[in-house]
């Protein structure tokens, strides 16, 4: 996570890193209190308390210092149907719908993305929107 925060802030953007589990929203929000926007993007093993209630306490914590833009990566709701998904798959998107519509129930000006399948390569360049 460092490195990925090095290269955001050589782009002059601001980063805060913080433990998603052990830190509280008070405490999240004054992280926060200089922000313009916060881009969530998680995926992790711990999806209970990263995806689900790791998401409801940063929407609080953000809601605390009046930021008011809300950025939510998500997963798109088909990613993996009909090639054998995993019950711990299933569970993760049963999650993943769960957050979003815990974000839509707060006062945040948000946006939810929701890419196909991630992964971890280069990027080819091109983006087919199909």
């Amino acid at each position: 996570m460092a490195e990925q925060a090095e290269q955001l802030e050589a782009q002059g953007i601001q980063t805060v890193l913080a433990d998603l589990v052990e830190t509280s929203a008070e405490a999240f929000s004054q992280l926060l209190k200089s922000c313009d926007a916060v881009v969530f993007a998680a995926c992790e093993k711990l999806t209970n308390a990263i995806d689900s209630e790791g998401l409801v306490k940063i929407a609080r914590a953000t809601e605390l210092v009046d930021v008011r833009r809300f950025l939510l990566v998500s997963a798109f709701p088909e990613a993996e149907r009909g090639k054998g998904a995993s019950t711990s798959f299933e569970h993760y998107m049963k999650i993943k719908r769960q957050s979003k519509v815990d974000l839509v129930k707060t006062a945040l000006d948000w946006t939810i993305l929701r890419p196909g399948t991630l992964t971890d390569q280069a990027g080819s360049g091109k983006v087919n929107m199909g």
